[in-house]
């Protein structure tokens, strides 16, 4: 399975969140500098806990701020939310390739998201010393 060939798909905004929700990021996004910027993320995190935009907003915010343990955790919580919409199990070591692609062949955009975030947890987890 070639992971770069799959056609576009939606992604975070398969579910787009509440007017709310995209507001407080937006105000979080001109707020940056400020140091507001978390406050609006963790409520917005508050309306959508599940949410792929906001959990990808919050993740970005931590790993930028170099607060690695923080976007593991949400790292975390977005595959959670991917594995339960692709049927995977909880532990990443029992995913075969066959499971993987047999039954998400047209859901590639997820598998590829889901696969980043173990990659991205991994980066993370070497740049805390913890391999």
């Amino acid at each position: 399975m070639d992971l770069l060939s799959f056609d576009a798909e939606p992604l975070f905004f398969e579910n787009p969140p509440s007017e709310e929700v995209v507001q407080l990021i937006q105000q979080a996004t001109e707020d940056y500098k400020s140091g507001a910027a978390e406050t609006f993320l963790r409520r917005a995190y508050d309306l959508a806990p599940e949410n792929l935009m906001v959990l990808v907003t919050l993740f970005r915010y931590y790993f930028y701020q170099q607060r690695f343990t923080d976007a593991t955790i949400i790292s975390q919580q977005a595959r959670a939310v991917i594995r339960h919409q692709l049927g995977l199990p909880d532990d990443w070591r029992e995913i075969s390739e066959a499971r993987l692609f047999g039954s998400n062949q047209n859901n590639m955009v997820m598998v590829r998201f889901y696969l980043l975030c173990l990659k991205g947890e991994a980066y993370m987890l070497i740049r805390q010393g913890q391999f």
